[in-house]
């Protein structure tokens, strides 16, 4: 698909194995660079391959996920997206107060690599009200560079943000670098 593909409030997408979400670009500030997911949103990927996506003005190089979406990794790579500020291949935030819907990204297997942020997290940007939980998959190879360079493989931005790691989880050769 090379297209971007965005849904409203309470879409439900699944990306099974052989999907291909590439070579999308995307300059509007508020959304991600191949897939938004709205307001109680979800996204599972089983197996698809999410790759080469650019948010030029803004978070997000391939997904964004906004208050009350989910997103679950279950298999499939996400690899080669670049983002302007934070979140090189995925953004999930949950809002700017506890009025919001917590956003929360499962990983429970598949791999992030080789994704670019010029800000926060070079794979995975995790901002404020949201929740990444890691039991499985690899998040390798991703890098931050010039404006905040922080988190190479998963960052953290702003308040009320948390992960949790188990199972045979892998974060590894990500930087954060001048």
């Amino acid at each position: 698909i090379d297209a971007g593909y965005q849904r409203t409030a309470g879409g439900h997408i699944t990306l099974n194995s052989g999907v291909i979400l590439q070579n999308n670009e995307c300059s509007d500030a508020g959304d991600g660079g191949a897939i938004t997911l709205g307001e109680d949103g979800t996204l599972v990927i089983n197996g698809a391959t999410i790759c080469n996506n650019a948010k030029t003005d803004g978070n997000a190089g391939a997904i964004k996920a906004y208050a009350g979406a989910q997103i679950t990794l279950n298999s499939g790579e996400i690899y080669g997206n670049e983002a302007y500020k934070h979140g090189g291949a995925v953004q999930i935030f949950g809002g700017d107060s506890t009025d919001y819907a917590t956003a929360v990204f499962t990983m429970n297997g598949g791999t992030i690599r080789n994704n670019k942020a010029n800000g926060v997290g070079g794979g995975i940007a995790v901002s404020d009200y949201s929740r990444f939980i890691m039991n499985g998959g690899s998040i390798i190879e991703n890098a931050t560079t010039e404006l905040q360079k922080r988190g190479g493989g998963v960052g953290f931005a702003d308040k009320n943000t948390t992960m949790s790691i188990s199972g045979d989880a892998v974060i590894s050769r990500n930087i954060a670098k001048d």
